[in-house]
């Protein structure tokens, strides 16, 4: 069985798609008895090490040339790549590139967003995800959705039926632990210019997210109880950022409001170890990897009551209202001052954590594949 897997996600910034891609493939490697794998459409020397000591084939493309390579690629990839790559049983997607393949096409369709809430996007960005839509309706033999929330949103939203639909949930980074070495991650977070306590988010800076409203929750919290606490901001600066800052500016406490910019994989769990509560107050995820995350380094979080959030959250979480202020603000402040609230959200956490892995993706995803090619499936995910 030969299956060509799209790494383009690898090649550009684009966080949460990039390391659910390292990881599904990285898994899928493993997973290499009686399949070639095909990765797709190079990598660099930088992406190589994510999948030292796996088998795999990859196209070979000077370093001078990658980047020319990757544009072209991005604009007018069409028959001659399709031909270049040969003959595949599978050729899946996270929606980076749409090549006109003869083998079976399968996708990860991550959210509906830019269909959902088109003004939180550039009408670029919506335009191309429209064409990304309409290439998956017409040419997709299975769509892998990251929740069952976003399979509804495919069905609603979307001409594709149920059958060729998938529900595959993303897992957590064995990176993501409590750390029990007080000293060592009071040293790291100092390294970053943090100090206990605190509030985290960590994501993309966009409307999407609601930041603006966790701000207000924040400087609420900070009125009626006059806490020592700060709040810690860490992603990137997304489309329409500009309002967050200016929300700090108007707030009185902007040196309470502490931004790291964006945190590399290897920072996360000491930032996360080191909160007092984790909060992502998102108006729409296709999954939210960053609960799941925050959990399994024992933290106890608050998140929104929509879209796909309740799902991946369970009963491990506080969950509130997005669109209010008021009870953004009360859901923190509970988890702060009750103690067995806190406690229960801890260990329910980490049990919910333990039972979302990347390996169970890609044995699930495995299994999808050889369904949507015709071959014999040859295990059973339940039971690994």
């Amino acid at each position: 069985m030969k299956i060509v897997l799209d790494i383009g996600p690898l090649l550009v910034e684009s966080v949460g798609v990039r390391s659910y891609t390292i990881n599904l493939v990285r898994n899928l490697l493993h997973l290499n008895e009686g399949r070639d794998y095909l990765l797709f459409p190079f990598l660099t020397e930088k992406t190589r090490r994510y999948f030292e000591g796996l088998n795999y084939q990859s196209l070979l493309v000077k370093e001078s040339y990658q980047k020319w390579f990757y544009a072209v690629l991005s604009v007018f990839a069409g028959s001659l790549v399709a031909k270049r790559l040969g003959h595949c049983d599978i050729f899946w997607t996270p929606g980076t590139f749409l090549l006109p393949m003869k083998s079976q096409i399968a996708a990860t369709v991550f959210d509906l967003t830019t269909m959902i809430f088109p003004g939180f996007h550039k009408r670029k960005v919506v335009e191309h995800h429209k064409k990304i839509f309409r290439y998956l309706e017409n040419k997709a033999s299975l769509i892998i959705a990251i929740s069952e929330n976003t399979k509804r949103d495919i069905m609603e939203h979307l001409a594709i039926p149920e059958q060729k639909i998938r529900t595959i949930y993303c897992g957590v980074g064995d990176e993501f632990q409590k750390i029990q070495d007080e000293d060592y991650l009071k040293h790291r977070l100092k390294a970053m210019g943090i100090d206990y306590p605190y509030l985290l988010y960590v994501g993309t800076l966009e409307p999407r997210k609601n930041i603006d409203r966790l701000i207000e929750a924040f400087i609420q919290l900070k009125k009626r109880n006059r806490l020592d606490l700060k709040l810690v901001i860490s992603g990137t600066q997304g489309w329409g950022f500009q309002s967050i800052f200016e929300k700090i500016a108007s707030s009185g406490i902007g040196n309470e409001i502490v931004f790291t910019g964006f945190a590399p994989t290897e920072s996360l769990p000491f930032l996360y170890n080191g909160a007092s509560a984790f909060v992502y107050p998102s108006l729409y995820e296709g999954f939210g990897l960053p609960v799941l995350e925050a959990m399994a380094c024992g933290v106890p979080v608050v998140t929104s009551n929509v879209s796909s959030l309740p799902e991946v959250a369970g009963n491990a979480a506080v969950l509130v209202n997005p669109y209010s202020v008021e009870e953004l603000s009360d859901g923190i402040n509970r988890v702060l001052i009750d103690a067995n609230l806190r406690e229960r959200c801890v260990v329910k956490g980490l049990a919910r954590a333990k039972s979302f892995t990347w390996k169970r993706c890609a044995l699930e995803t495995l299994k999808a594949f050889e369904e949507a090619s015709g071959f014999q499936t040859t295990f059973d995910p339940q039971k690994k």
